[in-house]
């Protein structure tokens, strides 16, 4: 951790937990221009800018423009959380907002938490009506919904909905996830929001919702300190008390325990939470690593220079004991696939996809317009990243 990411970790426990504190001394513009800049690739501008004292605000106009355009950004995507609940009420739909707002409730200002997506779930016989409902709303379907295994994608100009038809793929993890799916829908639960109530996950499924979401990106792209802190305004809070063991079942049969107390110990270690016994017992030098990759990584990826770096680091393969190069050439498929989901059953077209983005990169690169290959760093750096995701794994 250098020493700006340290600067923002400290302003983001002083905002989560407004009480008196000290405001480090003699910091200058520049330092805290840095923070700024960290603070929008974490995605967490609003938190670090509420712990500053007002002489630094004002001396940080740019600052509290980001700030500005987050907290609109906010508005506009719960009042997209509130339209699209209440059509599909009207439309007699069952839902449940996933993530979101669902996850702003547990800050002290929900206007705090960066929003993104407006993402639900609905059950998958209903996909046909809520997708009814979105057009009626104005969104419009993505060309690539058809390349995710559980979701599709919508769009209204810069607003994104993606509509779940389940919580996770099949085989993602193992286990059949229709039951759980199910049962988020017949448990959830009313939420208030300035435009309109919502309905949201329980305790218990917000928890099981964050860790599947938490750990898919986490060996994917990577996750950053907006996801860390959702986790630990949550863990703070009286409702993860109550369904502690019910969880510590779930992360057993989901083999997620050590992923999960992990993201705990985390939380209490830089995040200022009271440590708790679910957390289980402490290893600070894991939390230490656990922390500079997710400091790394910024918020879904957006601090990693090179793109190419994480295909050596498949999701899907690195806790599997996997080759890197075999990680790297099974994720150049999912890119072509993900982009043209027909790869996904015809070599030629896999083939194609694999020329055609392969040559796409490359004439971005010489235009500028990409960061320069560097495949032996790249190749030695996942390694690293590799042998942590391994360690975080109750499958080690």
């Amino acid at each position: 951790m250098n020493t700006t990411e340290d600067l923002l970790v400290n302003l983001i426990r002083m905002a989560l937990w407004p009480k008196p504190a000290e405001f480090p001394k003699n910091l200058t513009n520049e330092q805290i221009a840095a923070v700024y800049k960290e603070s929008l690739v974490q995605s967490v501008p609003v938190l670090a800018f509420e712990a500053l004292p007002e002489t630094a605000r004002n001396e940080l106009p740019d600052f509290k423009m980001a700030v500005l355009k987050t907290v609109k950004n906010n508005i506009a995507v719960t009042y997209e959380h509130a339209a699209i609940g209440k059509t599909l009420d009207e439309q007699n739909i069952p839902y449940c907002i996933l993530k979101g707002y669902a996850s702003a409730d547990y800050y002290h200002n929900p206007e705090s938490r960066a929003m993104g997506d407006t993402d639900f779930l609905i059950a998958k016989k209903d996909v046909e009506r809520a997708t009814a409902v979105l057009k009626q709303l104005g969104y419009i379907p993505n060309k690539n919904a058809d390349a995710h295994d559980f979701h599709y994608e919508f769009h209204k100009g810069k607003l994104i909905a993606e509509m779940h038809y389940s919580i996770s793929s099949k085989t993602e993890f193992g286990l059949a996830p229709a039951a759980l799916t199910n049962d988020i829908l017949l448990n959830a639960r009313n939420c208030k929001t300035p435009y309109g109530p919502l309905k949201i996950p329980s305790a218990y499924h917000h928890a099981v919702i964050m860790l599947l979401h938490l750990y898919r990106h986490y060996r994917g792209v990577g996750i950053g300190l907006r996801h860390l802190c959702d986790w630990a305004v949550f863990v703070n809070s009286k409702d993860y008390d109550s369904i502690a063991n019910e969880l510590f079942t779930f992360t057993n049969e989901w083999q997620l325990t050590r992923f999960c107390q992990m993201l705990s110990q985390v939380s209490a270690l830089f995040l200022g939470i009271k440590y708790k016994e679910s957390f289980g017992k402490p290893n600070q030098q894991l939390c230490a690593e656990f922390m500079d990759d997710i400091l790394r990584t910024g918020n879904f990826g957006r601090k990693i220079n090179s793109s190419l770096k994480n295909l050596f680091v498949n999701k899907e393969l690195d806790a599997k004991g996997k080759s890197r190069i075999t990680a790297f050439f099974i994720s150049v498929k999912e890119v072509v696939c993900s982009h043209w989901p027909k790869a996904k059953h015809n070599i030629l077209i896999l083939m194609a996809g694999t020329v055609v983005f392969s040559a796409k990169y490359l004439l971005r690169l010489l235009a500028g317009k990409r960061t320069k290959l560097h495949l032996i760093s790249d190749y030695k750096e996942a390694k690293k990243q590799v042998e942590l995701r391994r360690k975080l794994t109750d499958k080690e």
